[in-house]
Protein backbone atom coordinates (compact mmCIF):
# COMPACT_ATOMS: atom_id res chain seq x y z
CA UNK A 1 0.00 0.00 0.00
CA UNK A 2 1.57 3.86 -0.49
CA UNK A 3 -0.26 6.47 1.20
CA UNK A 4 2.34 9.36 0.82
CA UNK A 5 5.20 10.27 -1.89
CA UNK A 6 7.38 12.56 -3.55
CA UNK A 7 8.27 13.98 -6.75
CA UNK A 8 11.82 15.89 -7.53
CA UNK A 9 10.17 17.23 -10.31
CA UNK A 10 14.01 17.27 -12.05
CA UNK A 11 13.48 14.04 -13.61
CA UNK A 12 12.10 15.26 -17.37
CA UNK A 13 15.23 14.40 -18.78
CA UNK A 14 14.99 10.83 -17.73
CA UNK A 15 11.46 10.66 -19.25
CA UNK A 16 12.06 11.35 -21.95
CA UNK A 17 14.64 8.38 -22.32
CA UNK A 18 11.92 6.30 -21.35
CA UNK A 19 9.27 7.23 -23.76
CA UNK A 20 9.97 8.69 -26.93
CA UNK A 21 6.90 10.72 -27.59
CA UNK A 22 6.69 12.67 -23.87
CA UNK A 23 6.24 16.17 -24.02
CA UNK A 24 5.24 17.28 -20.39
CA UNK A 25 6.16 19.24 -17.47
CA UNK A 26 6.30 17.63 -13.67
CA UNK A 27 6.10 19.51 -10.82
CA UNK A 28 7.99 19.05 -7.62
CA UNK A 29 6.08 17.90 -5.20
CA UNK A 30 7.38 17.45 -1.19
CA UNK A 31 4.94 15.24 -0.07
CA UNK A 32 1.51 14.09 -1.84
CA UNK A 33 -0.89 12.67 -0.06
CA UNK A 34 -4.84 10.98 -1.14
CA UNK A 35 -6.84 13.76 -1.70
CA UNK A 36 -3.92 16.15 -2.99
CA UNK A 37 -3.29 17.23 -7.05
CA UNK A 38 -0.63 15.12 -8.78
CA UNK A 39 0.65 14.51 -12.22
CA UNK A 40 0.16 11.68 -14.32
CA UNK A 41 1.54 10.44 -17.72
CA UNK A 42 -1.03 9.48 -20.33
CA UNK A 43 -1.49 9.36 -23.96
CA UNK A 44 -3.60 12.00 -25.87
CA UNK A 45 -5.39 11.70 -28.69
CA UNK A 46 -2.18 12.87 -30.68
CA UNK A 47 -0.54 9.84 -29.56
CA UNK A 48 1.76 11.67 -27.64
CA UNK A 49 2.67 10.86 -23.68
CA UNK A 50 1.93 13.92 -22.01
CA UNK A 51 0.83 15.35 -18.20
CA UNK A 52 -1.55 15.77 -16.84
CA UNK A 53 -2.70 17.44 -13.36
CA UNK A 54 -5.23 15.06 -11.43
CA UNK A 55 -6.57 14.00 -7.91
CA UNK A 56 -5.22 11.13 -6.13
CA UNK A 57 -8.06 9.12 -5.19
CA UNK A 58 -11.69 8.02 -6.37
CA UNK A 59 -14.88 9.13 -4.92
CA UNK A 60 -15.77 6.93 -2.68
CA UNK A 61 -19.20 4.71 -4.00
CA UNK A 62 -20.46 5.73 -1.08
CA UNK A 63 -21.69 8.74 -0.61
CA UNK A 64 -21.92 9.25 3.24
CA UNK A 65 -18.20 8.34 2.85
CA UNK A 66 -15.57 11.28 2.83
CA UNK A 67 -12.18 9.44 2.36
CA UNK A 68 -11.19 8.65 -1.36
CA UNK A 69 -10.06 5.15 -2.96
CA UNK A 70 -6.43 6.13 -3.78
CA UNK A 71 -4.75 2.30 -3.95
CA UNK A 72 -6.30 -0.32 -6.62
CA UNK A 73 -5.77 -4.28 -5.81
CA UNK A 74 -3.88 -5.56 -9.26
CA UNK A 75 -5.53 -9.26 -8.55
CA UNK A 76 -9.01 -7.39 -8.75
CA UNK A 77 -8.67 -4.42 -10.63
CA UNK A 78 -10.42 -5.96 -13.52
CA UNK A 79 -13.41 -7.61 -11.86
CA UNK A 80 -14.75 -4.67 -9.80
CA UNK A 81 -17.12 -2.23 -11.22
CA UNK A 82 -15.32 0.50 -10.36
CA UNK A 83 -12.13 0.17 -12.12
CA UNK A 84 -12.70 -2.05 -14.97
CA UNK A 85 -13.34 0.08 -17.66
CA UNK A 86 -10.45 2.48 -16.27
CA UNK A 87 -7.73 -0.56 -16.35
CA UNK A 88 -9.01 -1.06 -20.02
CA UNK A 89 -9.18 1.90 -21.29
CA UNK A 90 -7.79 4.98 -18.80
CA UNK A 91 -4.21 3.58 -18.23
CA UNK A 92 -1.67 6.20 -16.66
CA UNK A 93 1.99 6.14 -15.08
CA UNK A 94 2.46 8.22 -11.87
CA UNK A 95 5.94 9.32 -11.57
CA UNK A 96 7.67 9.51 -8.14
CA UNK A 97 10.77 9.62 -7.02
CA UNK A 98 10.33 7.57 -4.01
CA UNK A 99 7.02 6.79 -1.31
CA UNK A 100 6.66 6.09 2.39
CA UNK A 101 5.49 3.45 4.22
CA UNK A 102 4.63 2.97 8.11
CA UNK A 103 5.26 -0.01 9.70
CA UNK A 104 2.09 -1.36 12.67
CA UNK A 105 4.77 0.65 15.27
CA UNK A 106 4.61 3.72 12.87
CA UNK A 107 7.78 3.28 11.74
CA UNK A 108 8.39 5.59 8.98
CA UNK A 109 10.16 4.27 5.55
CA UNK A 110 11.58 5.69 2.48
CA UNK A 111 11.86 3.59 -0.06
CA UNK A 112 13.19 4.34 -3.54
CA UNK A 113 14.86 2.95 -6.34
CA UNK A 114 17.89 1.04 -6.20
CA UNK A 115 18.81 2.25 -10.63
CA UNK A 116 16.92 5.80 -11.11
CA UNK A 117 15.82 8.54 -10.02
CA UNK A 118 12.40 8.53 -10.83
CA UNK A 119 9.98 5.02 -10.48
CA UNK A 120 6.29 5.01 -12.70
CA UNK A 121 3.75 3.47 -10.81
CA UNK A 122 0.92 1.75 -13.06
CA UNK A 123 -2.23 3.74 -12.27
CA UNK A 124 -6.04 3.99 -13.81
CA UNK A 125 -7.69 7.13 -14.07
CA UNK A 126 -11.69 8.56 -14.32
CA UNK A 127 -12.12 11.94 -15.16
CA UNK A 128 -9.78 13.95 -13.10
CA UNK A 129 -9.07 11.49 -10.52
CA UNK A 130 -6.38 8.69 -10.51
CA UNK A 131 -5.56 5.69 -8.12
CA UNK A 132 -2.55 3.94 -7.96
CA UNK A 133 -2.03 -0.25 -8.30
CA UNK A 134 -0.49 -2.07 -5.84
CA UNK A 135 0.44 -5.65 -5.63
CA UNK A 136 1.86 -8.07 -3.30
CA UNK A 137 4.89 -7.42 -1.75
CA UNK A 138 8.22 -8.10 -3.00
CA UNK A 139 11.50 -8.67 -0.58
CA UNK A 140 12.68 -5.17 0.20
CA UNK A 141 9.45 -4.46 1.30
CA UNK A 142 7.42 -7.76 3.24
CA UNK A 143 8.73 -6.76 6.23
CA UNK A 144 7.52 -3.77 6.11
CA UNK A 145 3.87 -3.93 4.51
CA UNK A 146 2.44 -6.68 2.47
CA UNK A 147 1.56 -4.48 -0.04
CA UNK A 148 3.71 -2.64 -3.05
CA UNK A 149 2.99 -0.16 -5.24
CA UNK A 150 3.21 -1.41 -8.95
CA UNK A 151 5.94 -0.43 -10.29
CA UNK A 152 6.53 -0.59 -13.84
CA UNK A 153 10.16 -1.05 -15.68
CA UNK A 154 11.07 0.84 -18.39
CA UNK A 155 10.36 -1.52 -20.86
CA UNK A 156 6.89 -2.11 -19.57
CA UNK A 157 6.10 1.63 -19.83
CA UNK A 158 4.67 1.98 -23.65
CA UNK A 159 3.02 -0.81 -22.86
CA UNK A 160 1.11 -0.33 -20.16
CA UNK A 161 -0.04 2.78 -21.61
CA UNK A 162 -1.15 1.62 -24.96
CA UNK A 163 -1.12 -2.44 -25.19
CA UNK A 164 -4.46 -3.73 -24.12
CA UNK A 165 -3.16 -7.31 -25.00
CA UNK A 166 -0.61 -7.12 -22.34
CA UNK A 167 -2.55 -5.60 -19.75
CA UNK A 168 -2.82 -8.02 -17.66
CA UNK A 169 0.40 -9.59 -18.00
CA UNK A 170 1.51 -6.36 -16.75
CA UNK A 171 -0.70 -7.26 -13.60
CA UNK A 172 0.71 -9.86 -12.28
CA UNK A 173 4.44 -8.23 -12.63
CA UNK A 174 6.29 -7.77 -9.05
CA UNK A 175 8.28 -4.82 -8.67
CA UNK A 176 12.28 -4.81 -8.49
CA UNK A 177 13.97 -4.69 -4.82
CA UNK A 178 14.09 -1.16 -3.28
CA UNK A 179 16.28 1.03 -1.21
CA UNK A 180 14.72 1.34 2.16
CA UNK A 181 15.69 4.17 4.36
CA UNK A 182 14.25 4.83 8.27
CA UNK A 183 12.98 8.35 8.19
CA UNK A 184 11.40 8.97 11.54
CA UNK A 185 8.67 7.83 13.84
CA UNK A 186 5.24 9.08 13.90
CA UNK A 187 4.42 11.33 17.22
CA UNK A 188 1.36 9.72 19.51
CA UNK A 189 -0.45 12.50 19.86
CA UNK A 190 -1.36 14.16 15.84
Amino acid sequence: MCGRYWIDGEEESEIQKSLDKFRGHLEKKTEVAPGSRAQIILQNEEGIFTTQSAIWGFSHFDPNKKSVIFNTRSETARKKQMFKNAVEKSRCLIPISGFFEWTDLKQKYRFTSQENSIMYVAGIYQMDRFSMLTTVANSSMKPIHNRIPLILETDDLEDWLTNDKLTEELLKKIPLNLNKDVVGQMGLFI
